[in-house]
């Protein structure tokens, strides 16, 4: 069918890269959402001319999910989709990745003086990365998920596809807490 791209690139060994890069002064600017083209980008936005005032309104303006209390600052949705057909003994399945990511965007940024451009430069990139890496998580039980539809009959097949993303949710759970949600990348820019 055509369905599994078997020629998935190990990213996260580049994100980790680029952040060391970072950390280390150097002023490039990964794109790692442009690994994932198929990803709907949501936006909202945020205000400030020092990077006190911009994390003020991340942390005011960020909608949705809470963390330890606090929004957080940007976050990856997953959801996969499938129709299944029976073969007879086997199960034929075509399955659906849906991707997205609620990311802030400055209002501004070419007003920013050179400090907090910097910051927000930065502090973005680690977002970025770190949603980056939920996505990845998420494609990388793609094939894992086709395989178990389709290794069995189409009676248990949806059983077989909850054990794959109960799998997965615990490996996403697994990557916030080694990440502490991002915070090990993201709070390392001091104001």
């Amino acid at each position: 069918m055509g369905l599994v791209d078997t020629s998935m690139k190990p990213r996260m060994r580049m994100y980790l890269l680029t952040l060391l890069a970072v950390f280390g002064g150097a002023a490039a600017h990964a794109q790692s959402f442009a690994d994932y083209p198929q990803a709907r980008i949501d936006s909202y936005f945020v205000r400030g001319t020092t990077a006190a005032e911009i994390f003020a309104s991340i942390t005011r303006n960020a909608p949705g999910m809470i963390h330890a209390g606090q929004p957080a600052h940007a976050y990856a949705k997953y959801q996969f989709h499938w129709r299944l057909r029976s073969r007879g003994s086997w199960c034929e399945a075509e399955v659906k990745l849906d991707l997205s990511v609620m990311f802030p965007q400055h209002v501004d940024p070419a007003g920013l003086s050179n400090t907090a451009w910097s910051w927000w430069n930065k502090y973005s990139l680690a977002l970025e990365m770190h949603e980056a890496g939920h996505l990845q998580l998420a494609e990388e039980a793609y094939p894992e998920l086709l395989a178990a539809l389709e290794n069995g009959p189409c009676e248990t097949a949806n059983a077989r596809a909850e054990a794959v993303l109960a799998d997965l949710d615990r490996r996403q759970d697994l990557y916030d807490q080694m990440t502490n949600h991002g915070a090990v990348t993201s709070h390392a820019f001091d104001f």
